[in-house]
């Protein structure tokens, strides 16, 4: 089954596929696993796309092939793939802080249409606060990938 790999959201690297049959054989067993929804094997890429609603337990799907002489040996996110489900909330949340500050502004606030160009105390403490934020989410942004990325290496070396 050749696909579109935008469609999944699990990529595994194979060792042991040398035919077409190989590529059948997986598909055939990977898509009677519980919430695996797609499976596409390509041998000439080494690698068995899935797509699933489920989180995968990669021995669990050893299981199933090593008999028959495969073994998933990596994966690869693909869950960042572009999705537009993924973009709901950040939308939700934008349009929550522009209604904000339409009220703000209806209240006086915030008046960006000042022409004698004052900059009122409560809108520099509303931009210090936005900026403040901003940089907060980022620093801590970075130490959850950081640990992250050690969790994952650690999960690698026992595995």
């Amino acid at each position: 089954m050749k696909s579109n790999y935008k469609d999944f959201n699990c990529e595994y690297n194979v060792e042991g596929m040398h035919c077409a049959a190989c590529e059948l054989l997986i598909e055939k067993k990977f898509s009677k696993v519980d919430g695996i929804q797609k499976v596409d094997a390509q041998l000439s890429k080494s690698k068995v796309f899935i797509k699933t609603n489920k989180e995968l337990n990669v021995s669990d799907l050893n299981a199933l092939i090593e008999q028959d002489g495969y073994r998933l040996v990596e994966q690869i996110n693909t869950r960042n793939r572009f999705n537009l489900k993924n973009y709901f909330v950040p939308f939700i949340a934008a349009i929550v802080i522009f209604l904000v500050f339409l009220l703000l502004q209806k209240l006086g606030i915030i008046n960006l249409t000042n022409t004698n160009s004052e900059i009122t105390l409560p809108f520099v403490f509303f931009i210090g606060v936005i900026a403040s934020l901003s940089t907060c989410m980022a620093v801590v942004g970075v130490w959850f990938y950081q640990f992250h990325l050690v969790i994952q290496n650690n999960r690698k070396q026992f595995h």
